[in-house]
């Protein structure tokens, strides 16, 4: 199960289940992929631990839900220009800041519109190479009109919570990984 000291890349996992993985005590990350700010090792049952799905849900709630609107209601859009974007974006944005993330915003434009993603980066101790951890934070309705309501709870609000979560549990590590990752 660890990760091997010449892997370059990701942790190579058996196949098997991932009960296998999560109830092995003695399942670790390598120090050579990373550490804890003490050097130490990371188990793998001890980043699962962390992961809190009131967390998962609390972040979800709050990217689905019209900020405009009091109390939960999963009456917004967050198609890339409109404001429920923009509004969750910078949700997003504080979060990471939040952690003691490096975060930015990473503006773009497709065509005529101008839009922007969120990158928070995790320094690694090789700042040469980086992975990322992404999902996308925006959505739409099938009709891709910006009016339309389109809370994203599946597509793809529930993978930019992992993504957040993600980020919690390995700074509350205090993690330290071989390579930077970036939460986009």
């Amino acid at each position: 199960y660890p990760r091997s000291s010449s892997s370059a890349s990701y942790s190579s996992w058996s196949s098997s289940s991932s009960s296998t993985a999560s109830s092995n005590s003695s399942a670790s990350i390598s120090s050579s992929a990373s550490s804890n700010s003490s050097g130490g090792e990371l188990t793998i049952p001890e980043v699962i631990a962390e992961v809190s799905t009131d967390k998962l849900q609390e972040y979800l709630r709050n990217l689905v839900d019209n900020d405009d609107i009091a109390g939960f209601d999963e009456q917004q859009s967050r198609y890339s220009t409109d404001n429920g974007y923009k509004t969750e974006s910078q949700y997003a944005y504080n979060h990471f800041q939040g952690l003691g993330l490096e975060t930015e915003f990473q503006n773009f434009t497709r065509g005529q519109v101008t839009s922007r993603n969120v990158i928070a980066r995790l320094k690694g101790k090789n700042t040469n190479e980086k992975y990322i951890v992404s999902a996308h934070l925006d959505s739409t309705s099938s009709s891709y009109a910006s009016t339309k309501i389109a809370p994203g709870a599946d597509d793809d609000g529930s993978g930019s919570a992992l993504v957040m979560e993600v980020a919690r549990v390995l700074t509350k590590l205090s993690y330290i990984p071989k390579h930077t990752l970036e939460f986009v």
